[in-house]
């Protein structure tokens, strides 16, 4: 193809050779324009509509930012004892136990202390087992005590908020 190419050009005289390279030229720069500065030129208008825009809501974000932060800051603190005593109670009663729990008292914000005089192991375990899942609380410390009827246990249990190490 090379000695194809080169006998065609060495068959042509200056005049058509300035022709053609003149062609060659002038039809690289309509590539050049139509493939890369008409289409960079498109995108730099599009940017220079688009940015004033995106620079406001930029600012916007910053703000909503800075005002979620104030408003963390000045958010109202529940009452985790009462929170945390409404959730056992709730998730008891949820689990037919609530006769069962003989002594519940909240000692921080994030530990209650539990007894049941006479309960189910089975029931008890299950109970367990939905407080850590529901209510993300874990056992601490517990102490069972077996009873005179077959599967029927005494505890003492205490619970904490997940968020306590």
């Amino acid at each position: 193809m090379k000695s194809t190419l080169n006998a065609f050009w060495q068959a042509r005289n200056e005049r058509e050779k300035k022709v053609l390279i003149f062609c060659g030229i002038f039809l690289l720069l309509g590539l050049l324009y139509a493939y890369v500065w008409q289409p960079g030129e498109q995108a730099g208008m599009r940017l220079r509509e688009i940015l004033p825009q995106m620079r406001a809501e930029n600012t916007r974000m910053h703000e909503q930012s800075h005002e979620i932060e104030v408003l963390r800051k000045n958010a109202f603190v529940q009452d985790k004892t009462a929170n945390l005593k409404s959730e056992i109670t709730a998730s008891a009663l949820r689990h037919k136990l609530q006769d069962r729990v003989s002594a519940l008292t909240i000692d921080s914000a994030d530990k209650a202390h539990l007894s049941m005089d006479a309960v189910s192991f089975d029931a008890w375990i299950r109970w367990l087992d939905a407080l850590q899942r529901e209510n993300h609380l874990r056992l601490e410390t517990v102490h069972i005590q077996t009873l005179s009827d077959p599967g029927m246990v005494k505890v003492d249990a205490t619970l904490a908020g997940s968020d306590t190490q």
